[in-house]
């Protein structure tokens, strides 16, 4: 696309912003790419500085920017990196679906990320109903030194950072901003599925690439069941943070009561 304008926008609470408009060609061309040569020859400092100008951040829903997370404060050192395999919510599989396509990529992001941490040791670990995720990391981490595959026991909220991991070595080893993400789309949808999709892609077009909603959907939220937002429109964009798109029924809008999790929601 092509920057067409700046235009000024007024907020909720009555000041105003300028927006940069930006026009869609579709083309979906992308500038050069400069991908760092030989990154296993670059300093902690200059890994931490790439992660920070490709636009990394946690991609659960928080979005706390990874630079920080990386940049230990001075004085403390990082003995080893742990990496949480575990899908963070119900519903969402975009996280499984990652590790069973890029399985390569994502052993590589964390040996980069253990570069830039100057630590020789990292622990993945992932849930045990998702075996053949643990199977395949496994065997993309037999040659890499210093990585070992842990299989979980089911148990929310343990949460996961697969997709950040691959989001570091897409900026390190290509030279990518963070322009897409793994997105889950499911509950009451035809088509349910995971998309590999550009931020900004609203949420009608990926309820269209999965057939549209079914009769009885009642709620639909941006994120998981447990810790997603409900929303009353489609017209909104994909953000780093959309780990899913679910239409839930009855079950959402009145929900048979349970134990306590102790999930602290109610504080």
């Amino acid at each position: 696309g092509k920057v067409v304008g700046i235009e000024p926008v007024e907020l909720a609470n009555g000041s105003t912003v300028s927006a940069v408009v930006i026009e869609n060609d579709f083309q979906n061309n992308w500038v050069e790419l400069h991908p760092a040569e030989h990154p296993e020859t670059l300093t902690a400092q200059e890994l931490q500085t790439i992660v920070r100008e490709a636009g990394i951040v946690g991609m659960g829903g928080a979005t706390f920017p990874t630079q920080v997370k990386i940049t230990p404060p001075k004085g403390k050192t990082i003995e080893k990196l742990v990496i949480n395999g575990a899908e963070c919510e119900p519903y969402l599989t975009a996280d499984h679906r990652l590790m069973l396509e890029k399985p390569a990529e994502i052993i590589d992001g964390i040996h980069l990320m253990m570069l830039a941490l100057d630590v020789k040791e990292a622990h993945v670990g992932v849930e045990n109903n998702k075996m053949d995720a643990v199977e395949a990391l496994r065997a993309a981490a037999k040659n890499v030194e210093g990585i070992t595959i842990h299989d979980l026991p089911v148990r929310y909220p343990q949460g996961g950072e697969k997709q950040l991991v691959y989001a570091i070595q897409q900026a390190i080893r290509e030279g990518r901003p963070l322009v897409q993400r793994v997105t889950t789309v499911g509950g009451l949808v035809n088509n349910p599925g995971n998309f590999l999709v550009s931020v900004g892609t609203p949420i009608d077009t990926l309820l269209e690439a999965c057939g549209g909603m079914q009769s009885g959907a009642r709620m639909l939220i941006s994120g998981g069941p447990m810790m997603g937002m409900a929303i009353t429109r489609t017209d909104i964009p994909v953000t780093k943070g959309t780990s899913g798109v679910l239409v839930l029924g009855e079950e959402a809008v009145d929900p048979v009561e349970s134990a306590c999790i102790n999930c602290g929601r109610c504080l």
